[in-house]
């Protein structure tokens, strides 16, 4: 019968939405000096090892003019 007493109590809960609600505390985001420095520490430390990679492909002017020889452009189509 606990179980079933607990059920209803938790579906009562969960309707009225009071189980949905949480405290946060002010102080959660702050942070210990050390702690600062560890994270600083990583974030320097993960920078070092990556590389910056382009969004966009570079492409050379070799590559422009053979795509450009081959590919029809807008103006090259026929209306119909």
């Amino acid at each position: 019968k606990s179980l079933e007493y607990q059920r209803e109590m938790l579906n009562a809960k969960l309707k009225d939405g009071r189980a949905l609600k949480s405290y946060i505390s002010p102080s959660d985001n702050i942070q210990s000096p050390a702690t600062q420095k560890l994270n600083a520490f990583k974030t320097k430390h993960a920078m070092k090892k990556s590389k910056p990679q382009t969004l966009f492909a570079k492409t050379s002017q070799k590559n422009v003019a053979v795509s450009n020889a081959t590919t029809a452009m807008f103006g090259d189509i026929p209306n119909k």
